[in-house]
């Protein structure tokens, strides 16, 4: 989706893995993302989880708020979606990062990512009882 030379959706059907996804969801929003975390691994490199999981919990909420205010309906399926996605994303980090010589990751790991990704939305929107309910 474009308008006026600006890409809003990335490609995200071509990621490799969860965090690939989240950085090729919406390039124009990775941009403070990717500018926060420089300056937490300048300041402070051991806590650049920490700065993660605070990305993904902002979001999350921010997503609430406007769920909230256009449908009147709230609760925190959608934080609790952003903090999956952020376990995923420290956990593919931390144990299946590839090597920097490995060959790219094939379909398989792009098809695996978007069913983890919609899966993982349905499962958390499904803890919303108002929603659920509708």
């Amino acid at each position: 989706m474009e308008i006026e030379g600006y890409y809003l959706i990335g490609t995200f059907w071509k990621a490799t893995g969860v965090a690939d996804f989240w950085r090729r969801w919406n390039p124009h929003l990775s941009i403070p993302n990717k500018i926060f975390l420089k300056y937490v691994a300048k300041r402070s490199p051991r806590i650049i989880w920490l700065a993660r999981m605070l990305i993904f919990l902002f979001w999350g909420l921010w997503h609430e708020l406007f769920v909230a205010i256009g449908t009147g309906h709230y609760g925190f399926g959608l934080t609790l979606f952003f903090f999956v996605n952020y376990l995923a994303v420290e956990t593919e980090k931390r144990f299946f990062q590839p090597k920097p010589d490995s060959p790219p990751r094939g379909k398989l790991a792009t098809i695996l990512t978007v069913l983890f990704v919609i899966a993982s939305l349905i499962i958390c929107i499904g803890t919303i009882p108002s929603l659920v309910e509708s």
